[in-house]
């Protein structure tokens, strides 16, 4: 199978779904081994501890919750995730435990700095800094023991919602905020919560 990709009207490429049991290729259209994407992504992809992984792991369960109708993520957005309602969604996360060694848990704190949106069918940024999104999802991944931390387990997620209204609002050009200033605004969902809270 070929690479598919689409080109829109403008001349932005928009990939589509791979499936995982697509395999490398060479000249001939022969798999050079019997390695899939699947493998690939297990070798890339795993450490979901990590800020990186974890952070789009975060925007996916936000899509899954919100009905996101999008079939690939798309990081050149100017936000996250757009809901099945149209919602356009910031999705931020944090956790307690780290990869590497740690002499006490971390502190959580998420990043709402503005930012400059890149307008892919001109290959340029825009003008004004700003937040682009509707809505903020802050999630926390809450376990703080790390033999016991499980991305995957829906329970030791917790979600809070914050209006990008409010944000410009209260804190205007600030960089960053507090889990402890959230709860004031906030009260923590489970991934069901969220789920109805953004989909009705």
């Amino acid at each position: 199978m070929t690479y598919e990709i689409v080109v829109n009207n403008s001349g932005v490429m928009e990939p589509q779904p791979l499936n995982s049991s697509e395999k490398f290729l060479n000249s001939e259209n022969l798999p050079i081994s019997d390695k899939t994407i699947g493998d690939y992504w297990q070798w890339a992809f795993s450490d979901l501890i990590g800020n990186t992984e974890r952070g789009v792991m975060a925007e996916y369960l936000v899509a899954m919750a919100s009905g996101s109708e999008r079939p690939v993520r798309n990081s050149w957005e100017p936000y996250d995730i757009q809901s099945a309602n149209g919602t356009k969604i910031e999705v931020k996360s944090a956790a307690y435990v780290q990869s590497w060694a740690q002499s006490k848990l971390s502190q959580i704190r998420f990043s709402i700095r503005k930012t400059l949106e890149w307008v892919p069918e001109e290959n340029r940024f825009g003008k004004d800094r700003k937040r682009h999104s509707g809505l903020y999802v802050f999630c926390v991944l809450t376990e703080k023991i790390k033999s016991e931390v499980n991305p995957l387990d829906i329970e030791q997620w917790e979600f809070y919602l914050m209006s990008t209204q409010l944000i410009d609002k209260e804190w205007g050009d600030s960089q960053s905020i507090s889990l402890a200033t959230i709860l004031k605004y906030s009260q923590p969902y489970t991934f069901k919560q969220l789920n109805t809270c953004l989909t009705s």
